[in-house]
């Protein structure tokens, strides 16, 4: 199917638009991916605010150029998909990393958060990184790991208090009999 030139102008004005406003991108090598993997795909980015792209690598060198964002031209071989960010980037990549994880595809060549280029290891990495709702409930468990901590103490203090008073008690009673 051959495309023309129409639709190359609106699909690099479409990428220039999705490069500029995704907070971070990773390009992937889709080869391997059966159309309902790659459905799968879609839906579950879709649910992080990210897109899963597939387009021709001339057109995304174009787009790229045109948005002032560096591709690496040798990242640029062979059939390449962009993962395009636009809310919780670690999310995104954790919901790529996950489906790599089950079915081995896609292949993740570099990406890029805010400018900086990574590596393939380096988005692995952040997709170990705790998600910003596991982060939250670490530290409001550290917050109130204090607050615990002295109601334990003031219960213990209390709970003695009443030994003792008992033992008064007894032993006062235990007199006069």
């Amino acid at each position: 199917m051959k495309i023309t030139k129409e639709q190359k102008v609106k699909t690099v004005a479409d990428l220039k638009d999705k490069l500029s406003r995704a907070s971070g991108m990773v390009l992937a090598n889709y080869h391997g991916l059966s159309v309902p993997q790659m459905q799968e795909l879609k839906k579950s980015l879709k649910e992080e605010d990210a897109e899963f792209v597939i387009s021709k690598n001339t057109l995304i060198s174009r787009a790229a150029k045109e948005a002032k964002k560096e591709i690496p031209n040798e990242q640029l071989e062979g059939p390449t998909a962009i993962l395009f960010s636009f809310g919780d980037v670690l999310a995104s990549v954790k919901k790529l990393a996950d489906f790599i994880k089950q079915y081995q595809l896609p292949e993740i060549k570099i990406g890029a958060i805010e400018n900086r280029m990574l590596t393939k290891e380096e988005v692995l990495d952040l997709a170990e990184i705790p998600s910003k709702q596991e982060l939250y409930a670490k530290v409001v468990g550290s917050l109130n790991s204090p607050i615990y901590g002295l109601v334990a103490t003031l219960r213990g203090n209390l709970r003695n208090l009443v030994y003792v008073l008992k033992q008064v008690e007894n032993s006062k009673g235990g007199a006069t009999n």
